[in-house]
């Protein structure tokens, strides 16, 4: 797990010396957010699924507190920090979803099952991505996809949910159209908004998998949604991939938020769902 301050402000284009935050733990993943006292809280997760956490001055110069969040077979879901509080989720092999919570990254509360409702729209329900986010007001919002595990053929006919609260049922907030291919969601809070960005195939096949990307709101903190709008149907020159939206809207006046995407490259989200995991990348 590495770490870099960038001591010149915001305006400025200096970063310092990247700085090692874990040792050689074999992290394959490392998210800093900035906790409400100023300092950064890290987490990484290793080769064998260890959730770690490494809580730092802003400027990295001196670590404060480390330690594991969640010990082996911890599948990562998601970090956020809103509201005064920064949340850590993952789930089991069995799909039992837990979190843990700290104010300060030094002291961590227990432990805590997240009852999370599953959805089952197909006869075989595969989950393949999750991702959550914390609203202003501290309460954490899951996303996810599940898609038909009888679907041989990639991209996969496949739905988006979001989770607002343990032992509640889900709300579909995807493109609910029938054989809708709706995949790999991420989401962002600020005010009373939540956005969920998510792509549904246009096209193609495999590698050439043309995605549109589309976005869904709700305006009260998930309880209600809107439909599902295209951010890119104008666009027909090249293809869409690894769409990204940043955590924190700008809910100031009309709510704005902010996205990646990857253009013109072959589809690297059937690398990330099935090549990579079984050994095997597709060779660029």
């Amino acid at each position: 797990m590495m770490g870099q301050y960038e001591s010149g402000g915001w305006f400025s284009s200096y970063w310092d010396d990247p700085v090692p935050l874990s040792g050689n733990v074999g992290a394959h993943k490392c998210i800093g957010k900035q906790l409400p006292n100023g300092n950064i809280l890290f987490i990484g997760v290793t080769a064998s699924y260890d959730i770690l956490y490494r809580t730092y001055t802003y400027d990295h110069s001196q670590q404060i507190a480390g330690g594991v969040v969640s010990p082996g077979t911890s599948y990562y879901w998601g970090f956020d920090i809103n509201g005064g509080t920064a949340y850590v989720f993952w789930h089991d092999a069995n799909l039992n979803v837990y979190y843990k919570t700290t104010t300060d990254g030094v002291n961590w509360n227990s432990t805590q099952t997240y009852n999370l409702v599953w959805p089952e729209p197909f006869t075989s329900n595969v989950f393949n991505w999750g991702q959550m986010a914390v609203t202003d007001a501290g309460n954490p919002i899951l996303v996810f996809d599940i898609t038909d595990g009888n679907d041989t053929e990639y991209p996969y006919v496949g739905k988006v949910y979001v989770s607002t609260a343990s032992g509640q049922p889900c709300t579909e907030v995807g493109v609910t159209t029938s054989g809708a291919e709706c995949f790999y969601p991420t989401i962002a809070t600020g005010g009373n908004y939540v956005v969920v960005l998510f792509g549904e195939a246009r096209s193609g096949t495999g590698l050439y998998t043309f995605w549109d990307i589309y976005y869904n709101y709700s305006a009260d903190n998930g309880a209600t949604w809107h439909t599902p709008i295209c951010l890119t149907s104008g666009i027909t020159d090249h293809n869409n991939c690894l769409w990204q939206i940043a955590k924190r809207l700008n809910s100031t006046g009309f709510p704005l938020f902010f996205f990646a995407f990857g253009s013109s490259i072959f589809d690297p989200l059937l690398d990330l769902y099935a090549n990579i995991q079984t050994g095997t990348p597709t060779p660029s």
